[in-house]
């Protein structure tokens, strides 16, 4: 089934048809997300933040996601 919004993602270097479904299929509507700061926090592509009165340490990338999280560590680049 090819949309618009798959042949968009196929447009990223690295995302492939699979690749692009596998995406559009976990995000869904990408409307429903006020900013792209939500998605990335839903996808899990944000680091980790600790903070401690003035002192803010970002660490790895946070692991409380979506099952896209798996799959974009594993698209060969």
């Amino acid at each position: 089934m090819e949309n618009e919004e798959t042949m968009l993602l196929t447009t990223i270097p690295g995302i492939g048809y699979f690749s692009a479904l596998l995406i559009y299929a976990e995000i869904g509507d990408i409307k429903r997300f006020p900013n792209s700061k939500k998605l990335c926090s839903y996808a899990g592509l944000v680091p980790s933040i600790r903070q401690s009165g003035n002192k803010v340490i970002t660490g790895k990338i946070t692991k409380e996601t979506n099952c896209l999280d798996g799959f974009l560590y594993n698209v060969p680049s």
